[in-house]
């Protein structure tokens, strides 16, 4: 999601994640008549053990739940199975561009904390 909207103190990461994205829309043009497609996935905050890992420093588990209009973490999978589609014939028209698999996150264009945090996670 930092290739949409950044965030403080991200000033290598979020521009690195953006040139990936359209490093990926490049490949996608030069190669796409030889039906080579490409496709780049811009994923939210995935229950990962490098998430679970920087928990404390992004105000614990449910303000960073908090930031996704979803109100959750994303789960693994639901990346997988996202990638799992891309690379289907279901998918066979779908080139240079970025899937989203965010749980909305990107629809705020922020990484500030957009809602209140619900009394039963104060």
């Amino acid at each position: 999601a930092h290739a949409h909207a950044t965030s403080r103190e991200a000033a290598g990461y979020g521009p690195t994640k953006a040139a990936n994205l359209m490093q990926a829309k490049q490949w996608a043009i030069e190669y796409a008549r030889h039906g080579i497609r490409c496709v780049s996935v811009s994923p939210g905050a995935i229950d990962t053990p490098l998430v679970r890992a920087s928990l404390e420093q992004q105000g614990g588990e449910a303000q960073l739940a908090n930031r996704h209009p979803l109100g959750r973490l994303g789960k693994p999978d639901e990346i997988a199975q996202a990638v799992l589609w891309l690379t289907s014939s279901a998918a066979s028209f779908v080139t240079a561009t970025d899937l989203a698999v965010d749980g909305g996150l990107i629809g705020f264009a922020s990484f500030a904390d957009p809602y209140p945090l619900p009394e039963r996670f104060r």
